[in-house]
């Protein structure tokens, strides 16, 4: 035989090719494995953060600017924003009331009061109806212009996208009973309430005063606000002049 010569043998190259077929399909499911649990890491991280969201809305420990945002034309609300709500006593409102509206109402019945509510969250949808509604009562109105129809129509019920009640932060509360608007106006601030349109205000919030339509801010900025006889509007820009000295 020739030095450096190695015979051809079938049987040993057949058995070669077999061995690496073999170690591509283990190396195939190897890396098919390992997408697949990197994918699954992955998924699980994303799920993990998410529910870490939800559970801290849950827990009302969202930040002062969501609870103390003025919404109005200047600063409206898109068209497809929806707060996370839930139900309380019937009514639609934001998670972020919840408890402190289901205490509020258990505590005026320890007392006695039957402290009941008139409306609470408003979708989209729901309040341009409820526009529409009040424009069209303006406008049957011969002494008023279209444009002055539109505008006294405004101060009573914002136009679609400009209502705080469309965060569920805003709640209605029927006070014709005179011992359930005394507890409220009284205890309020201690539930994280403030009334949002107060009489005298209306130069700032530009909307018709209300004794019914309360806001909630959380319980430190109720009781600072009522401290500084400051609306919502006011509040805002006290806290914004003190941030820009500090």
């Amino acid at each position: 035989m020739p030095y450096g010569y190695i015979p051809y043998e079938k049987t040993h190259y057949k058995v070669n090719r077999h061995s690496f077929k073999k170690r591509r399909i283990i190396i195939s499911a190897i890396i098919i494995l390992a997408v697949a649990i990197i994918a699954a890491g992955i998924f699980f991280a994303i799920r993990v953060h998410n529910d870490d969201i939800l559970s801290s809305t849950d827990d009302g420990t969202a930040d002062s600017s969501q609870l103390l945002s003025v919404v109005g034309a200047q600063s409206p609300l898109e068209k497809s924003y929806v707060p996370m709500l839930c139900d309380c006593e019937g009514f639609r409102v934001n998670v972020l009331v919840e408890d402190s509206l289901s205490q509020m109402i258990l505590d005026a019945a320890a007392k006695g009061i039957k402290l009941k509510i008139k409306s609470a969250y408003v979708s989209y949808e729901e309040q341009n109806i409820l526009y529409e509604e009040t424009l069209s009562q303006y406008l049957n109105d011969a002494k008023l212009s279209k444009v002055r129809a539109e505008a006294e129509a405004q101060k009573q019920t914002p136009i679609a996208g400009c209502s705080e009640a469309q965060t569920g932060l805003l709640i209605d509360f029927d006070l014709s009973e005179t011992s359930a608007k005394a507890f409220v106006q009284r205890e309020c601030v201690n539930y994280g309430f403030v009334l949002r349109y107060p009489n005298g205000k209306e130069g700032i919030t530009h909307k018709t005063s209300s004794d019914t339509l309360y806001r909630y801010v959380g319980v430190d900025n109720a009781k600072k606000m009522r401290a500084y006889d400051m609306c919502l509007e006011e509040y805002n820009d006290y806290l914004l002049k003190q941030g820009s000295q500090n």
